[in-house]
Parts: C-alpha cells; sequence; structure tokens
C-alpha cells in the first residue's frame, strides 16, 4: 500500500479535529471568518524522455541495408555513446510480423525502438547516433520528471503557506486578527501539469524513395510547469 504524503496526512489529522471541534461547537462554521486560495509553483528538468526510433529497409545505390543490420548498428552505438540509457525493443517478432508491408518490390519491414534518456544532452546524442547512422526517423514521443509527486506533494505545503499569508493580508487591511484554520483542502482540479512536448523530429532522405521526407526540427527540450492549489478558511478573531 502506498505511504501517505505528508499533507495527506496533515489534512487527516486537522479533518479530524476539526470535526470534533464542529461536535461541541455547532456554529463554529458561523463565525466571521477568511476564505482564501493558495497556489504554489515550480518549474523543474525533464529526466524521462522517451524518444521512437524506426528503422526501416533502404537501399543506397546497389547497397542494401536490412533491418537486422541497422539494429545492430544502433545497439553498438548506443552502447559506446549512451552506455547508461535504458534501450527498450517494443516490437518483437510477432509484433513486427504483423507489420510487413508489400509493396511491388517485395517485403519491406519497420523496427520500431522505445529509447529513454534522461536529459536534453543525451537527447542529442541520440538522434546524432540516427543521422550519423542514416536510420529512418526519431521522434520525441514524451516526457515527464520522475520526482513529479514528491514536489507536488511539497507545492501543496507551499501552497498553504501562501493561503495562510494571505488571510493574514486581508486581515490586516481590515484591522482585524487571524485565527485559527477550520478547513484547509486541496483545490477541486487536480495539481496542474502543464507539459510542452517539444516537435522534435528528424526523418531521412537518403535511401528512402518509397516513404515521405520531412525537414529536421531541433528545438531545446522545454522545462515541466507544476502548480498546486489549496483551499483554506480561517477564523476571525
Amino acid at each position: 500500500m502506498k505511504t501517505l504524503s505528508l499533507f495527506t496526512a496533515l489534512l487527516t489529522v486537522l479533518t479530524i479535529t476539526t470535526f470534533a471541534q464542529d461536535a461541541t461547537q455547532p456554529d463554529i462554521y458561523k463565525q466571521a471568518h477568511v476564505e482564501v486560495t493558495g497556489t504554489a509553483e515550480r518549474y523543474v528538468v525533464p529526466d524521462e524522455i522517451v524518444i521512437e526510433v524506426i528503422i526501416k529497409e533502404r537501399k543506397d545505390g546497389k547497397d542494401e541495408y536490412s533491418i537486422e543490420y541497422q539494429e545492430g548498428e544502433l545497439r553498438k552505438a548506443i552502447a559506446e555513446r549512451l552506455p547508461n540509457i535504458d534501450f527498450l525493443e517494443i516490437n518483437d517478432q510477432q509484433a513486427r510480423s504483423e507489420r510487413i508491408r508489400v509493396t511491388k518490390k517485395g517485403v519491406r519491414q519497420d523496427a520500431i525502438y522505445t529509447i529513454e534518456v534522461k536529459n536534453a544532452e543525451e537527447t542529442s546524442i541520440l538522434f546524432s547516433i540516427v543521422e550519423d547512422l542514416n536510420l529512418y526517423s526519431a521522434e520525441i514521443k514524451s516526457y515527464d520528471y520522475s520526482k513529479r509527486e514528491e514536489v507536488i506533494d511539497e507545492l501543496h505545503l507551499e501552497a498553504a503557506v501562501d493561503a495562510k499569508d494571505r488571510a493574514k493580508a486581508y486581515c490586516e487591511v481590515l484591522d482585524v486578527q487571524l485565527g485559527k484554520a477550520i478547513i484547509i483542502k486541496e483545490a477541486s482540479e487536480s495539481p496542474s501539469i502543464s507539459t510542452e512536448i517539444p516537435f522534435l523530429r528528424m526523418r531521412q532522405m537518403n535511401g528512402y524513395a518509397d516513404y515521405p521526407s520531412t525537414n529536421k526540427v531541433k528545438t531545446s527540450i522545454k522545462k515541466i510547469h507544476l502548480t498546486a492549489r489549496v483551499e483554506a478558511r480561517f477564523l476571525i478573531d
């Protein structure tokens, strides 16, 4: 069972306390109070970048390059230049047989790999490998931050502090004293995870006359924007 986060534990204690107080003081929510929403945000650098590499048979003059040969070259290059990344083949022999494509010249196969790298530098190296080996294409499919949940928990705590600061500011303006919190909860919507997936794709031209080609487009990997909101109600003394 997943361990409750620190923020969830605090909410549980506060809720129990509030219910106990409400039982003895049924009019507590009718007292003068202030309601606020606290927010917190943070930008994190992605460290789980998933790239899809597609290999197709190709012909360069009289030389023909099979799927198996190109796969072997890709594995060797990755072992030399990116020895610590996760190399995940997502199409086994059975899956590949289902993707056989028949052309006028015979049978042509696709091989698709999903490769996970940890930063922009490794992304650049992998795209360079694909370009050097003249493989068919490479494209970023998704990215995320491995400690996202931990950061969200921290942001909820920061948002709670922000809510209290906002409530204090209102009380100072109104020349009243801020009392204890009687409600504090996460906003009804889930913490937003704004991830702008970059368009980063390269497709080779040489030796792939049967396939459409595109220009190589390279952009930087953008940071992930994490946000959290907390709603709170404080009594006014």
